[in-house]
């Protein structure tokens, strides 16, 4: 998991265990690419393994294909834990179990407002110091 900087699961609509799980959440993090290369750019369930025989696409809950899980840490016994293959279930693996669909890397892009507010801080500096300036010649 030190490859990992943030995790965000939100999980709705299940009968028990409902909310959403942080990094902190969990203790261990299964990543096996069955040997494949991914794109990181793209969804990574689904992204093919069949060069490396017998597996099939990543994603795929056949136990030829790889695997990715999380299993909830003790301290956050309420957050989804891992099940089976790319299967979570919610309330600590007693509630519903969710498939994973979907693994995507979400590029973080600053807010407008972020930006707005480190420009303006760069004119008001650009501002001061050429008054500053004028004040001493």
């Amino acid at each position: 998991m030190s490859d990992l900087e943030s995790l965000s699961i939100t999980v709705s609509g299940a009968a028990t265990g409902n909310g959403t799980f942080g990094l902190s959440d969990f203790d261990t993090f299964d990543w096996w690419p069955a040997g494949a290369t991914f794109n990181f750019s793209e969804n990574l369930v689904g992204q093919p393994t069949t060069d490396h025989a017998p597996f099939n696409p990543w994603g795929t809950q056949d136990g030829n294909s790889g695997d990715f899980n999380f299993f909830n840490a003790t301290g956050s016994p309420s957050a989804p834990d891992g099940e089976f293959y790319f299967v979570l279930g919610t309330d600590g693996g007693s509630g519903d179990s969710l498939s994973l669909t979907s693994l995507e890397e979400v590029q973080q892009v600053p807010e407008p407002g972020a930006m707005g507010l480190v420009t303006l801080g760069g004119l008001a500096l650009l501002v001061i110091s050429r008054r500053r300036g004028s004040r001493t010649s």
